[in-house]
C-alpha cells in the first residue's frame, strides 16, 4: 500500500511496475462510489482475479465506506497470511487468485 500526498507518482509507479510484471490493475476514482455494494463487488473481482486496485481520490470515500474498505483489506491479509485458498465475503465464498499478492 502506498499513501502520500496527491500527484506525487504513486499511481505511476504502481502501473510501471505491474506492467514489468503482467500484473493486471483497476484504477478506480473514489469520487463514483456511492455504496459498499460497488465496492463489494469490485474488491470480489480483485480477489478472484488477483488484480491490484488503485483507488484515486480516497478521501472522498465517506467514513463508512472507509471503514468497509479497511475491513476488507484486514480480511484478505489475514486469509493470505494463513495461505487460505478461499474467503467468506460477505457471505459468500470466493476463491483467491494465485496470482493476488
Amino acid at each position: 500500500m502506498l499513501i502520500g500526498p496527491h500527484a506525487t507518482g504513486k499511481a505511476t509507479i504502481i502501473k510501471e511496475f505491474a506492467s514489468n510484471i503482467g500484473q493486471f490493475i483497476y484504477e478506480i476514482d473514489c469520487k463514483s462510489f456511492y455504496t459498499n455494494t460497488n465496492l463489494k463487488h469490485l474488491i470480489n473481482a480483485g480477489i478472484m482475479f488477483g488484480s491490484w486496485i488503485i483507488f484515486k481520490n480516497l478521501e472522498q470515500l465517506s467514513d463508512d465506506m472507509l471503514s468497509y474498505l479497511a475491513y476488507c483489506i484486514q480480511e484478505i491479509s489475514d486469509a493470505k497470511k494463513a495461505e487460505k485458498l478461499t474467503i467468506y465475503h460477505e457471505g459468500n465464498e470466493i476463491t483467491i487468485s494465485k496470482k493476488s499478492s
